[in-house]
């Protein structure tokens, strides 16, 4: 081979190589384009919301992707570590005032004379209903904020059901406390109450769910139309940050003034104005039982087929429950008439913090998350714990008397 071959050749082979860079370049930024307009598609039968830390996935669009949650503006203000706890206590607040009420209010409701079941199912249903909407609907209703998600779920759905009023009232039936029936008739009330509270809130919980999917995909289906028909504008970065800055700022005094304000007008109502202490007392002991809860959840951490946050909060709440149902009985003499303002203190406590640590909704969210035989597991120990905490507190009790 002569010389001038030689040369061709790696000239050849040089012009080869350019191509290529050059066309892996395009592909590549091609794919960077792609990604800025991909829609992050949430899968949200693998979200665990009381998780302390959630994992992000690259997979493609048809895999099951965790969800991406947004706390741009977080960052953007120096970090999630001080402005995203402070945003998530406050909407905690603010929704356990909204949750109790809408609980309270569907008691009072549905509790007449002759009813066919008892008046705590509907909120049981209506709060594990709205938890599956809002897990299906994350990415588009709430745009992927996890402070948002925790401030609705663990706030709203969590204060709205109650776990330590299902345990009572099936433990009331169980054992013939307070019951005109006989023994038989009480055991059977108290299946009729496990039955109906756990099979409707699953069938709540996965309706929702199947409602808000339908309304997620009809969402992003929109947005994919309308950003094909319209082209990516570009701001300046600059500008932008100092945009989201004076946001977040607005919205965080807002939050805290919508948390905080209520919370005083409510504790100042329940001393100077008697007339519905029942309600107000409830409303402003809930906060508490919720961020209680909202605490505990960080038990989650110690295993993955076991809810230990969730446990703990219900048998807790549970046992606090039986000890206020204790000092109802006229032979303690702590409770007289219905309008005693220490009646209305025992009324606030077990709808108010009971009712908001313990909850319905995040558990049967957990009991559908599990495989069939951990499930179960987990579910028989909640529920036979909950009896026996009230069989020892509230039995012991009775039966000595």
């Amino acid at each position: 081979m002569s010389k001038s071959d030689i040369e061709s050749n790696v000239n050849n082979k040089a012009n080869t190589s350019v191509i290529s860079n050059n066309n892996n370049n395009d592909n590549n930024n091609n794919n960077d384009n792609n990604g800025n307009n991909r829609v992050h598609f949430l899968d949200s039968e693998h979200l665990d919301i009381t998780a302390d830390v959630i994992q992000l996935s690259n997979d493609p669009p048809t895999g099951n992707i965790t969800p991406v949650f947004s706390q741009e503006s977080d960052s953007v203000l120096g970090g999630p570590t001080e402005f995203s706890f402070i945003h998530t206590l406050n909407l905690l607040i603010f929704n356990s005032f909204l949750g109790t009420a809408i609980r309270l209010g569907l008691n009072a409701l549905f509790k007449y004379k002759d009813q066919q079941v008892f008046e705590v199912i509907y909120a049981q249903l209506f709060g594990s209903f709205l938890f599956g909407f809002l897990q299906s609907t994350q990415q588009t209703v709430l745009k992927n904020n996890l402070n948002l998600f925790l401030g609705f779920g663990t706030g709203l759905c969590g204060c709205i059901t109650t776990f330590s009023s299902f345990s009572l009232i099936a433990f009331t039936n169980l054992f013939h406390i307070n019951a005109k029936s006989g023994v038989l008739q009480g055991i059977l009330s108290a299946i009729t109450v496990l039955v109906i509270t756990l099979t409707g809130s699953l069938s709540s919980l996965k309706y929702g769910k199947l409602l808000g999917k339908k309304l997620n995909n009809f969402i992003l289906e929109r947005r994919a139309k309308k950003m094909l028909n319209q082209n990516a504008s570009k701001s300046n970065t600059n500008t932008r940050s100092e945009v989201v800055i004076h946001d977040c700022f607005i919205r965080y005094v807002l939050l805290f003034l919508a948390s905080v304000v209520p919370w005083t007008i409510i504790i100042v109502t329940c001393i100077w104005i008697p007339q519905g202490r029942n309600w107000t007392i409830s409303l402003a002991l809930s906060p508490l039982g919720t961020l209680l809860r909202f605490l505990l959840r960080r038990l989650n951490a110690l295993s993955s087929t076991f809810f230990w946050g969730t446990y703990v909060a219900n048998i807790l709440g549970t046992g606090i429950l039986g000890l206020l149902f204790i000092l109802q009985d006229p032979k303690i003499g702590y409770c007289g008439t219905d309008s005693d303002w220490k009646c209305e203190i025992i009324f606030g406590f077990s709808n108010g913090f009971c009712a908001c640590l313990t909850t319905i909704s995040t558990f049967v969210s957990e009991l559908n998350s599990l495989h069939t035989k951990k499930s179960h597991i987990y579910g028989l120990v909640s529920i036979v714990s909950g009896q026996i905490i009230l069989l020892v507190i509230v039995g012991s009790w009775v039966w000595s008397n």
